[in-house]
């Protein structure tokens, strides 16, 4: 007989209830009475899981905290106050310590949508770590090393012995004897009070790893932003700190960058209003960005710096040093350089040229592998301030790439000259001893004196620091100081195979740990790969990085990104439920899969994951954005206005809302005031950000609807002509082409942008699309089916192909496509209503009404299935449901003057002739120049018996239609209603 199984609940407080039936506890988790942040253990025992773990309970608790309604969202206002009236007295900075409210998030697993499949896609949600440490202890981010020692095997006999005094131990505690809950409680106070002694014992095991590990220093680095103050300090005192600030940057360590970091908060703290200490802020921001976590919490800092020092500055160099530095560190190398060219151009020959854009403008060329020109710029940077040490480094960096090994030497040789502790220096010059001059005993004891210092250097330098010593201390047979030196460079390099090769040439497989690997570098590497358009390559070392620490929230998403990129939808919505899980509050990450829901026309599952993004953070702008987005995916243009409304009044200058709302009263397709918005919009969208390719498009579209046409394809040419290599204003001119029927030019557009860009999806895509138009039905299948090709997890071009057969008759390969596109992605819309459209072709009508039934149910606003079930009616005779279905449709919207007759047609045939005369009425005044109008009107005035008005509207037919097929037919008409008249 199977023993009932039973459970021990922990609450948040650690207060113990039970034990209960499994059958108990799902019904307290859908009586609310357990809300899944609580802790489970089998009874009898204390093996504590949250219960949201629990596979007996997952599913359940997943049904319960679903069930979120779609239309209570709560997002009201942004989480910061930068976007007041900063000529204020009270225009502030937020501080990082403001309170927020604490919600019971933790291990709660929320629905956010279903798969391909229908399977439910769920998000855990962890907000607070601290809860499940202080039950289970430190995480397993802390880990002590062995201690360095020339015997290995007595080492692992030392570990063997210690693991089988832990199972011992730990299996003696495994059990305990549940008696009472006094008893339990007794228990549980003694456990708390054993807490401080573990506590303690957890922050030394910390500390020892913090001093051991190579790459643990640069865990403690953060990005500091300014916090609110009331008390401004001098100007006298706001310009010692700046110049403090940039006596240490010039020096160009890692101390130097933090303190000089901290000199100009403190400054921005004393006068928020100083340009030149954001721009100088969002320098070390950059600089110190390969010591920081790189998190979500980062990637915000950098946001919020831009926000204000572009608001403050929206077009001069300072405003612009955040924005450039936010474009390089998110890899959007191209918006960078666009941001960078317009600044040199501008101010590059003035009288305070502005160096730091020398140095940003040698990035991004060097991350395109121009290195040469790079060295050009550093050139200039080194002229116009040249006690700056960095990009003098920068160049000797670019200089080893080259295989330029003595200018690189000679420039290392001057820095240290000018700073003998450089560490990226010290480290570069050795490894350049070591490898190119053979000057070994040099480099060997250069290494061993900086690796030895406190300072820190970039993960990739530190890499090729330890890998040169561990190569020398080889060379000299200290083999087990080269194996520890080999294992450090791993750790901070995991992505390099020859490191990697190395380690496992000295000792085995077993020297190859992942567990105190820091993934930044892959990060990093990921980025450059991902810049230069391996994009495959910048996917797999995001993933990587991800296997290695689950808790990156940031390789995660750009993961999901990559995968998006590379035509992986499904993918990227999954790994972005993996950025989530790593960090619940990584806000960005909800944004984005809710767009790539949209996407897929999920958008049930959009607003779910929305939905969860407000209650994370309920005041802030990108949520209402994120909605924003999704309504205007779904082309609903009211509701995108209205969410984007909503997030402008907390953040009035973001360039993306801006844009939403410009596209959303384009959508509206009205004239007068939505046009006029949609200008404004556009307008403040490139004020904002002059370099925003997406901006500038529908800039030039909202002047096309203001000043017509002819303005907004002179517009887009303007652009091409300045940025001949950028693709996206030749695709947005080929649309524009398109959409005012100028085939031809279309064709030719769309393919010079092929030449720049042969695998551009979206290129080909329109290039179809501008064939089809133009009547070349072999070329625009051609260019679709290449679009499918190119991205086969995308049914647009496939769906394409349908509506081209359907526009040549051939409805059975228009079915074929239609078919193949809906097992790509069935919530794809009108999916239904085009195959019923193809067997209506092929007289299939019954078929036709069963797939435009299927489009309703997804669809149920969308006029056009319930016209094709009339049409179906109407073949098949049934002309009372014809006229019923119609109705359906002028319920939704207004009909064309077309079905306004069809459906005269209908009710006549039925008998209805009164509402006949309405619906001809109707068409009359939608379309009063169609003359079946006039010939529909001489039908049912014939059927009325009224054989003088039957004529009339006969005869009006005629005139207006003097080709009319039917014309004979209708004058033997007349002639007889004529005999019947006298």
């Amino acid at each position: 007989m199977n023993k009932v199984q039973r459970w021990i609940v922990k609450d948040s407080k650690g207060r113990l209830q039970g034990p209960y039936t499994t059958q108990q506890i799902l019904q307290k988790i859908s009586f609310g009475e357990i809300g899944g942040e609580e802790y489970i253990s089998p009874y009898p025992g204390t093996n504590w899981v949250p219960i949201s773990q629990e596979p007996d309970f997952f599913d359940h608790l997943l049904k319960v905290l679903a069930n979120l309604n779609d239309d209570q969202i709560e997002v009201v206002h942004e989480e910061e106050n930068f976007d007041g009236p900063l000529d204020s007295d009270h225009a502030h900075p937020p501080s990082d310590d403001r309170n927020e409210k604490k919600e019971s998030l933790e291990d709660k697993t929320v629905n956010i949508g279903t798969d391909k499949s229908g399977h439910s896609e769920t998000v855990k949600i962890n907000v607070t770590q601290e809860k499940k440490e202080k039950a289970h202890g430190p995480t397993s981010d802390h880990v002590i090393r062995e201690p360095k020692t020339g015997n290995r095997e007595r080492v692992k006999e030392e570990k063997t012995k210690r693991a089988k005094k832990y199972k011992k131990k730990s299996s003696d505690d495994d059990v305990i004897e549940l008696e009472d809950q006094k008893e339990l409680d007794k228990k549980e106070k003694l456990k708390q009070a054993k807490i401080p002694l573990i506590s303690l014992v957890v922050i030394v095991v910390i500390i020892g790893v913090w001093l051991f590990l190579p790459n643990s220093n640069s865990r403690a680095t953060k990005l500091i932003f300014p916090k609110k103050k009331s008390v401004k300090i001098s100007k006298e005192e706001e310009e010692a700190l700046i110049q403090k600030a940039e006596l240490n940057i010039q020096k160009d360590t890692h101390k130097n960058y933090v303190n000089a970091q901290s000199y100009i908060v403190k400054s921005l703290e004393g006068n928020i209003k100083n340009t030149k200490s954001w721009a100088l802020l969002c320098l070390t921001y950059l600089e110190l960005w390969p010591y920081v976590d790189q998190s979500a919490e980062d990637y915000n800092k950098l946001l919020k710096a831009t926000r204000v020092s572009r608001k403050l500055d929206s077009a001069g160099p300072n405003g612009s040093t955040c924005q450039a530095v936010n474009l390089i560190l998110t890899s959007k190398l191209e918006e960078a350089r666009l941001e960078i060219k317009s600044i040199l151009d501008r101010y590059g020959s003035g009288q305070y040229p502005p160096v730091v854009f020398y140095y940003l403008k040698a990035i991004e060329l060097a991350s395109t592998g121009q290195n040469e020109l790079a060295i050009n710029y550093l050139d200039s940077a080194q002229k116009l301030w040249p006690s700056w040490l960095r990009p003098y480094v920068f160049q000797a960096q670019l200089y080893k790439k080259m295989q330029q090994y003595t200018p690189a030497y000679n420039v290392l040789s001057k820095v240290l000259r000018a700073s003998p502790q450089h560490k990226v220096a010290q480290i570069e010059l050795a490894e350049l001893e070591f490898k190119n001059f053979g000057h070994l005993e040099s480099a060997y004891t250069r290494l061993n004196n900086v690796l030895a210092t406190k300072d820190l250097a970039p993960n990739s330098v530190m890499a090729k620091g330890f890998f040169v010593q561990a190569q020398l201390h080889a060379k000299y047979d200290n083999l087990d100081q080269a194996l520890d030196a080999a294992k450090k460079a791993y750790q901070l390099d995991p992505g390099n195979q020859t490191i990697k090769n190395f380690v496992l040439e000295l000792g085995s497989a077993a020297d190859i740990s992942t567990a105190n690997v820091d993934v930044r570098q892959l990060i990093v590497e990921g980025d450059q790969f991902f810049r230069s358009g391996k994009v495959q390559a910048a996917s797999a070392n995001y993933k990587t990085a991800f296997e290695i620490d689950p808790h990156n929230s940031i390789a995660a998403y750009k993961a999901a990104q990559t995968l998006w990129e590379l035509g992986f939808s499904e993918q990227a919505v999954k790994w972005l439920n993996k950025s989530i899980q790593a960090d619940p509050k990584n806000i960005d990450a909800y944004i984005l899969q809710a767009e790539y829901q949209a996407k897929r026309y999920n958008f049930r599952g959009a607003r779910k994951v929305l939905a969860v993004a407000a209650k994370v953070s309920p005041k802030n702008y990108k949520v209402y954005r994120g909605y924003a987005k999704v309504e205007l995916i779904r082309r609903d243009a009211k509701g995108a206005i209205s969410f984007a409304q909503k997030a402008l009044n907390l953040y009035s200058t973001d360039v993306e809302t801006q844009i939403i709302m410009a596209k959303a009263n384009l959508l509206l397709n009205q004239a007068g005031d939505a046009n006029r918005i949609a200008f404004d919009s556009a307008t403040k969208a490139i004020e904002i950000d002059f370099n925003n390719r997406e901006a500038q498009i529908v800039y030039a579209q909202a002047y096309a609807r203001q000043e017509g046409v002819d303005a907004g394809i002179h517009y887009l040419s303007r652009l091409i002509n300045t940025y001949p290599e950028l693709l996206d204003y030749r695709i947005a001119l080929g649309k524009m082409l398109i959409d005012d029927q100028r085939y031809k030019e279309a064709v030719e557009t769309l393919l010079a942008a092929l030449n720049i860009q042969p695998r551009s999806k979206e290129a080909h895509l329109n290039l179809g699309t501008a064939y089809r138009l133009y009547g070349k039905f072999d070329y625009a299948l051609k260019s679709y089916l290449k679009a499918a090709e190119l991205d086969p997890a995308d049914a647009e071009a496939l769906f394409n192909a349908g509506l081209l057969y359907l526009q040549i008759q051939n409805a059975k390969q228009a079915r074929s496509q239609f078919e193949r596109a809906q097992l790509i992605n069935p919530r794809y819309p009108l999916i239904h209503y085009y195959i019923g459209e193809s067997l209506f072709l092929m007289k299939d009508y019954q078929g036709a009404i069963d797939e435009a039934t299927k489009e309703i149910r997804v669809n149920p606003k969308l006029p056009q299935p319930y016209i094709l079930i009339a049409r179906a009616h109407t073949k098949m005779k049934n002309y009372s449901l014809c006229a019923q279905e119609y109705q359906k449709a002028i319920k939704i919207s207004q009909l064309s003057g077309e079905n306004y007759i069809n459906v005269a047609y209908c009710y006549r045939l039925s008998g209805s002739l009164d509402e006949a005369r309405l619906m001809l009425e109707k068409a009359n005044k939608v379309e009063s120049g169609n003359p079946l109008i006039h010939k529909e009107f001489g039908a049912l005035f014939e059927t009325l018996g009224e054989y003088r008005e039957a004529i009339k509207s006969y005869e009006t037919y005629l005139i207006l239609d003097p080709a009319a097929k039917d014309r004979a037919l209708i004058e033997s008409r007349i002639r007889i209603l004529g005999d019947k008249t006298l």
